[in-house]
Parts: structure tokens; C-alpha cells; sequence
């Protein structure tokens, strides 16, 4: 069961490749064509750890790289075929039964569509919220704060008609909380590896 927890994701992309290579041709012939209002969706597997100093126990706390599903929202505007503006809203979380981790995020993000293609790049900064709770002896953990969220990611995206396309995407978002009552430095990591939908209106 747990190499299978860890496996998953991989399987989940290697099966969405094979998919679109076995579509039909056609299907992978409409234009990059970007100009108005789009819609996102993204669906898939992230990779958080959350990192703080505990000043009551003088230790730093680093928690393993947690595996959970995440999504995001996008709503945006198509400047041309190059570059795409939005607003996303993005959202991780994972209970244990030791710790619960929450984050979610609102970013102002620039896409670039490299050359007019199917190939982007995006950056983005916006504001940040990070949940946790640590349930371990001899302290109990528990803080909500926000701050500044930083992200950054690469994917293709190929279209499937005039108005949806539908692609794979990495993104990274970093969130330095800062110091918080009882705790230095705090701050989350959190990788994506999702399914990137687009609706183009």
C-alpha cells in the first residue's frame, strides 16, 4: 500500500502521456490562439514541508516532504497569444494523526507562452495562508498565520479545440510566514505536479 501511495502520481502522468499520444491526430491541430478571458483548473498530487523554530523548545522543526492532493483556480485575461494574467487561488492539505498541515494561497501571476506555443512558464506573488498543527510530546503545535506567497512553474498545454486545452504543469509556491508568537522563521515549501485545464471564452 505504500509504495503505491508514493507511486500514484507518476502512474497518473505516465497514463496521461500515453493518452495523448494515442489521440487522434486532429485532435492536436488547433492553434494557440489566446486573446480575452480564460478559465483554469488545475488537479493533481503535491509535496509540502514546513519548516519553524521553536523558541519554548529551542529545536528547529522540519517536517517530512508530505504527499496530498492539491488544486488551483484560475481565472485570467489574454493579453495575445504570448502572455496571459490571472489571478489564482490554490489549495493544499494533509491530516495525520500526529500533524495537520493546511495551506492555501492568492496570487497575481504572469503567464508566458513561449514563441505563441503550448510550452509556458509563470510567475507570480500574492498572499499566502499556512494551517498546522503538530501533535507530538512533548509539545503541542498549533498556529495559523498568513503572509507572502511566492510561486513559480513550467507545462504544456495542447488544444483540444478552439476554446479548451488541457496539459501537464509543475509549480512551486514558498511561503516565509516570518516569526510568529513562539516561533522564528516560519515558512512552507510546496511542489505540484497537476493536470493544467484551460477554457479560453
Amino acid at each position: 500500500m505504500k509504495l503505491w501511495t508514493c507511486n500514484w502520481p507518476l502512474l497518473v502522468v505516465l497514463l496521461f502521456i500515453f493518452w495523448l499520444q494515442s489521440a487522434p491526430a486532429s485532435a492536436r491541430l488547433y492553434s494557440n490562439d489566446r486573446d480575452g478571458a480564460v478559465v483554469g483548473l488545475n488537479v493533481g498530487w503535491g509535496w509540502t514541508r514546513v519548516q519553524y523554530l521553536d523558541r519554548v523548545q529551542d529545536t528547529t522543526f522540519k517536517s517530512d516532504h508530505e504527499g496530498a492532493l492539491s488544486g488551483a483556480l484560475r481565472i485570467g485575461w489574454a493579453q495575445s497569444d504570448d502572455f496571459m494574467y490571472s489571478l489564482d487561488f490554490h489549495g493544499w492539505t494533509k491530516n495525520e494523526d500526529l500533524a495537520n498541515y493546511t495551506i492555501l494561497t492568492g496570487t497575481v501571476t504572469l503567464h508566458w507562452f513561449i514563441a505563441g506555443s503550448g510550452f509556458f512558464a509563470r510567475g507570480g506573488v500574492g498572499f499566502g495562508s499556512l494551517d498546522v498543527t503538530v501533535r507530538t510530546l512533548p509539545q503541542f503545535t498549533r498556529f495559523t498565520e498568513g503572509g507572502w506567497s511566492l510561486t513559480a512553474g513550467v507545462g504544456h498545454e495542447w488544444r483540444f479545440s478552439p476554446g479548451y486545452a488541457i496539459g501537464l504543469a509543475f509549480d512551486f509556491y514558498y511561503i516565509p510566514v516570518g516569526d510568529i508568537q513562539g516561533y522564528d522563521d516560519v515558512k512552507a515549501y510546496n511542489s505540484n505536479l497537476t493536470i493544467n485545464m484551460s477554457w479560453y471564452l
